[in-house]
């Protein structure tokens, strides 16, 4: 199980966007967190995994995505993407 976390803030620029579709083919990841989705401004999180994967999510707020990952010998992972408040003084909000 691979997982890829990226913040995307830069996503405008075209090296930036090179560079994260080379992290891709040389990593294969299973999951992919990205987070500052926005291009106008901060903020905004996705959580996207291959079709194979059966991903059940449990809660999700501006801040975070929270999931169940079941594998196919019945175990299971919690996989959870956070992001805080980019204030520093409403973090504690997140």
């Amino acid at each position: 199980m691979k997982f890829l976390s990226w913040n995307c803030r830069g996503m405008g620029s075209p090296a930036t966007i090179r560079e994260f579709r080379q992290l891709l083919v040389a990593n294969r990841p299973n999951i992919i967190f990205l987070c500052e989705t926005k291009m106008s401004r901060s903020g905004g999180l996705a959580l996207m995994w291959k079709e194979e994967l059966d991903v059940a999510i449990q809660s999700y707020s501006k801040h975070h995505i929270d999931s169940i990952v079941k594998f196919r010998d019945s175990s299971t992972i919690r996989v959870t993407g956070f992001y805080g408040h980019a204030n520093p003084n409403e973090r504690i909000n997140s």
